[in-house]
């Protein structure tokens, strides 16, 4: 029992990982392809933990909408499929970038904050 309650937080605090990132995301300059590497890296790393941390299987028994086990599975699927990154070519960089980060305002989407009374 501890060792499910351990994991429903480490999913809580990407979810929460994943709203800051997606709440500091800006302009961003894209013809460096420095800074969309860095930007892309980043994204990557997160998208993997949430893919790690997610993890198909008899543990992850949580009742969940469909549309948070679809965004969960994109995610899997997009950690299990990525290329590494070629950070010699910018319009690579932009493009994965886009799709990175387009995951990731999907499941901030899906895994809204409950609302307050």
């Amino acid at each position: 029992m501890s060792a499910y309650i351990v994991r429903i937080a480490e999913q809580v605090v990407l979810i929460e990982s994943a709203r800051i990132y997606v709440a500091g995301m800006g302009p961003t300059d894209l013809t460096s392809r420095i800074v969309v590497s860095g930007h892309l890296t980043a994204a990557k790393a997160l998208l993997t933990q949430i893919a790690n941390t997610f993890a198909t299987g008899g543990a992850d028994d949580i009742v969940r909408t469909a549309d948070q086990a679809e965004i969960i599975e994109a995610v899997r699927v997009y950690a299990a499929n990525n290329a590494p990154v070629d950070a010699t070519n910018v319009g690579w960089l932009v493009g994965h970038l886009m799709d990175a980060e387009g995951l990731l305002v999907k499941l901030v989407a899906m895994f809204k904050e409950p609302a307050t009374t």
